[in-house]
């Protein structure tokens, strides 16, 4: 008697369905917009395209693996950002540079740079990885 149903089960599957069909719907259009203006690099990558083409500086990912990289050259329509590892010596390289470089990088990392040389943010993202921009240039000292 394996075809044989229990009294009101026939009737759940279709209110399951709906259920999870309502759902998804309103997540689509509701919860993960709100989250992707929070999440999106986009804003910070605007700013950092308008320093860049005023200032004539370059923009370099610092410490930000490959796994990222695609959504910075996305949004600031520019293929294969320059990446500089997080080791000492390339970032003391940029420091030392006449030129004014734009960097980014996650928060986490800027942090340690700001309590090292006293960086000035110039950018972040409010919420995820929160990418930080900042430039070579707009420190207070070493």
């Amino acid at each position: 008697m394996a075809g044989v149903c229990r009294r009101g089960t026939l009737f759940l599957k279709p209110y399951l369905t709906a259920l999870v069909g309502i759902t998804l719907i309103y997540s689509f259009l509701f919860i993960i917009p709100r989250a992707d203006v929070c999440k999106s690099v986009k804003p910070l990558c605007e700013k950092a395209v308008a320093l860049s083409v005023g200032e004539n500086a370059p923009i370099v990912l610092c410490g930000i693996g490959n796994s990222h990289a695609g959504e910075f050259d996305f949004y600031t329509g520019r293929l294969f950002l320059p990446i500089v590892g997080k080791g000492e010596g390339s970032m003391e390289s940029l420091l030392v540079r006449e030129e004014k470089v734009l960097l980014i990088t996650k928060g986490r990392y800027f942090r340690a740079l700001q309590e090292k040389y006293r960086f000035k943010p110039l950018a972040q993202q409010p919420c995820g990885h929160r990418f930080t921009l900042f430039s070579n240039k707009d420190f207070e000292g070493g």
